[in-house]
């Protein structure tokens, strides 16, 4: 099996990026859904703002969080860990020469 850990992190500061991107689209959606508060007022604005509010309370950091983990485990198990193993692997077989 060969690991290419470059993909790996490339891969991992692709997600990151995306993450953020996202994150910033969702904060501007969020800028705006409460901007119709400005010139809207009713039950359907009440309505369509707590549908909005309940929508950011379950997802909006949750899925952020989420992703970060990932890119976490990207970096740190599958990158910096398979590095760390592959050279405690070479050291340990060196000894056998």
């Amino acid at each position: 099996m060969k690991i290419n850990t470059d993909a790996v992190s490339g891969l991992a500061k692709r997600i990151s990026n995306d993450n953020q991107e996202m994150q910033t689209a969702f904060e501007a959606a969020i800028a705006s859904a409460n901007a119709l508060g400005n010139g809207w007022s009713g039950a359907a604005y009440s309505h369509a703002s707590a549908s909005f509010g309940t929508m950011k309370e379950k997802y909006y950091n949750a899925r952020h969080t989420v992703i970060e983990n990932y890119v976490r485990i990207l970096r740190k198990q599958i990158g910096e860990g398979y590095e760390k193993t592959e050279q405690s692997n070479i050291s340990l077989s060196e000894q056998f020469k």
